[in-house]
């Protein structure tokens, strides 16, 4: 029995996923696309009421980002299912860029833009449908990437890495908020 428990130590490799070109590439993609999108929601949340000053405005913002995966996501899973993965990924990430450019735009000329507040709900609306499609095809296609026999190993790497970037995008942001002077008005 010692014998069977020492054999499995030897066998396990906690970075057998590491080793890997394309799961490691995929890792830090994932990492940063999450760091980011968690840095901009902590910076529009934070811009939101700094312009509007309104609780209602801030509680409607997760809404309007929740509402379009809730009801697309079943729809973007089909699309994982039917269609080229990484051409969903594609699309759905360059419907989020312009998403985020539509914000830049928004929080420049915010002062000419009225009610500002419906621009960045429209802009997370956007945002929020790109990645009902997003989020499935990238979880199916995390299973093509590794062996099976990696797949465990994989899935704690990528969920580590996702928590991780998930409290540090808006840690950052924070920071960030903090030390860059904002206009006043």
């Amino acid at each position: 029995m010692k014998q069977a428990s020492k054999k499995t130590k030897q066998l396990h490799d906690p970075y057998a996923a590491l080793r890997l070109v394309d799961f490691r590439s995929y890792l830090i993609t994932n990492f940063l696309v999450t760091f980011g999108s968690q840095m901009v929601g902590t910076a529009l949340g934070w811009e939101l009421y700094e312009k509007t000053g309104s609780a209602l405005d801030l509680g409607l913002l997760g809404l309007f980002f929740a509402l379009p995966f809730i009801f697309l996501a079943p729809l973007g899973g089909n699309v994982a299912d039917r269609f080229d993965r990484r051409v969903t990924i594609v699309l759905s990430t360059l419907v989020y860029s312009l998403a985020l450019i539509g914000l830049a735009f928004g929080s420049y000329f915010n002062e000419r833009i009225g009610h500002y507040n419906y621009w960045v709900f429209g802009i997370a609306l956007a945002a929020a449908s790109s990645n009902a499609f997003y989020i499935p095809a990238k979880q199916a296609f995390f299973n093509q990437l590794v062996p099976r026999s990696v797949l465990p190993n994989a899935v704690t790497w990528s969920s580590s890495t996702w928590q991780a970037a998930s409290v540090l995008g808006p840690a950052a942001a924070g920071w960030l908020i903090t030390r860059i002077p904002y206009p006043a008005g």
